[in-house]
């Protein structure tokens, strides 16, 4: 009924509207029912649909973001890690369809989430292994991880997304074992690519034990 009335469509106009740190600030507890919501309707693809090529996803990435820590100095901090929390849970179901990861990958979240793996809130570190789980399954998202394109960042993101693979490889031994599988499946996907292979091994050479595991599992 929500899909079919378009209400979810209206959803993502609201939360678009809101967005600025001083209308969050004012509307929080309308913001964060909304992204509730956008977790339970993204649970089905024809939900999913109805969120992207809306802008949503840009949104979302600015908020993360939060350049200037323009969010961070308007909003409580409870309130914005827990906002932070709910749109990392969207994203990662957003990017369960084919659609949501070519978006995800042109809003430059790649990029973005990378700093939610070395979280010390165990949420941020599941979201954002299940994000790079899923959005790796595709070829541009290898490539960007691997290559460093995106836009004119080049020596920027070269740094930047080499800490990506290391943190990867870092959650192989976290405490949470969901933590760990989406990292192994995640650099497993991106090892697919040469360049991938080789970064991996080269950060695991010496922590055998854990490369054996991944590279087995690699081969089947």
């Amino acid at each position: 009924m929500l899909i079919d009335s378009l209400t979810v469509d209206k959803m993502v106009v609201a939360f678009n509207k809101y967005f600025s740190a001083s209308k969050f600030k004012e509307n929080q507890e309308y913001v964060i029912y909304l992204l509730d919501a956008f977790i339970n309707c993204s649970m089905y693809d024809f939900g999913i649909t109805h969120m992207l090529k809306s802008d949503l996803l840009f949104t979302f990435n600015n908020i993360l973001l939060n350049e200037n820590n323009i969010f961070g100095s308007m909003l409580s901090e409870g309130i914005f890690l827990q906002i932070k929390e709910l749109i990392l849970d969207v994203i990662k179901n957003i990017t369960l369809i084919k659609d949501g990861k070519l978006e995800a990958i042109k809003e430059n979240l790649i990029y973005t989430i990378s700093v939610f793996l070395s979280s010390e809130i165990e949420k941020e570190r599941l979201f954002s292994t299940s994000f790079y789980m899923s959005v790796a399954n595709t070829l541009e998202a290898k490539l960007q991880i691997c290559n460093y394109t995106i836009e004119n960042k080049y020596i920027i993101l070269e740094v930047i997304m080499n800490i990506l693979i290391q943190k990867l490889c870092k959650l192989l031994v976290d405490a949470n074992n969901d933590i760990k599988e989406n990292s192994k499946l995640a650099l497993q996907i991106i090892a697919e690519l040469p360049d991938g292979f080789l970064k991996i091994t080269d950060i695991l050479h010496e922590k055998l034990d854990i490369l054996n595991e991944v590279h087995i599992k690699i081969k089947n």
